[in-house]
């Protein structure tokens, strides 16, 4: 808020009115030299992002601020204004997300402006909503839920606000709750599982013609872990020793699929 080098900026940006920064038409020269005039639409303009924030997310906020924008933006700016919003997605996932640490990150974090490439590296997040002739999926054994933290809520009804609040603790530990909090606890964890499930199913969905799964092998020949491994184990009925290493697991299409034309129209290879 105090920043009247920023203040500038913004003012002067198509976000100056929708801020209450500048009045539509306003002269801004007479006005940038009095600084005491300008306090009260500075403070003003930081109560309402904070209050975007508060209600909608950092993401949400984001992007509501980077949609003013894009209509006087080029390509450049409209690409960097995506990466800024997938910026806050991935933040937002902090325990206690602030304004100010999320400022900091975007100062300090280098984003790479993606190039043409025949190979991309990206997470299943940022792969949302694209498709690739091949997709290879690595570290598959990993946990498919990590270990939940922080509080749990209360609520009547999932939208309402909660009543109470509870420390995150162990399933084996539920059992001497009463039943209200074992049934938020169970609810939390099978959200947390539903989220995990969908995750998987949009990285096994991003390929047009092939998918390769890399799964490296396990300490013993019994494959029950929760992991995405162990979960397409058991529903291809995979019948190989998943401890021994080097084997196909499962194998189905064609593989000559990038041979041809012909080829193209054929079931994905997996």
């Amino acid at each position: 808020p105090g920043d009247h080098r920023w203040w500038f900026h913004v003012a002067c940006s198509p976000l100056g009115p929708s801020l209450g920064l500048l009045d539509q038409g306003a002269a801004i020269g007479p006005w940038a030299q009095d600084r005491e005039a300008r306090i009260p639409s500075i403070e003003a303009a930081g109560s309402t992002i904070r209050s975007m924030v508060e209600q909608s997310g950092m993401a949400r906020a984001v992007e509501e601020l980077a949609g003013r924008l894009v209509a006087h933006c080029d390509s450049g700016d409209v690409l960097r204004l995506r990466q800024l919003v997938t910026l806050a997605q991935q933040y937002e996932l902090n325990r206690q997300p602030r304004i100010s640490d999320f400022v900091r990150l975007v100062r300090e974090k280098r984003v790479e402006k993606p190039r043409p490439a025949q190979v991309r590296v990206m997470t299943v997040h940022q792969a949302k909503g694209l498709e690739f002739d091949l997709v290879v999926l690595p570290e598959l054994d990993s946990p498919l839920v990590r270990a939940a933290k922080g509080l749990v809520a209360l609520r009547d009804a999932p939208g309402d606000p909660p009543r109470a609040m509870l420390r995150f603790t162990a399933a084996k530990r539920w059992v001497y709750l009463p039943k209200r909090w074992q049934r938020a606890l169970g609810e939390q964890a099978a959200g947390q599982m539903t989220e995990a499930l969908c995750l998987l199913y949009v990285a096994v969905t991003r390929p047009r013609h092939a998918l390769h799964l890399v799964i490296p092998p396990t300490a013993t020949s019994k494959i029950d872990q929760r992991t995405p491994a162990a979960l397409l184990y058991h529903a291809l009925e995979c019948t190989a020793d998943p401890s021994e290493g080097r084997q196909v697991w499962f194998e189905a299409g064609d593989r000559g699929w990038c041979g041809g034309s012909a080829g193209m129209g054929n079931e994905p290879s997996v």
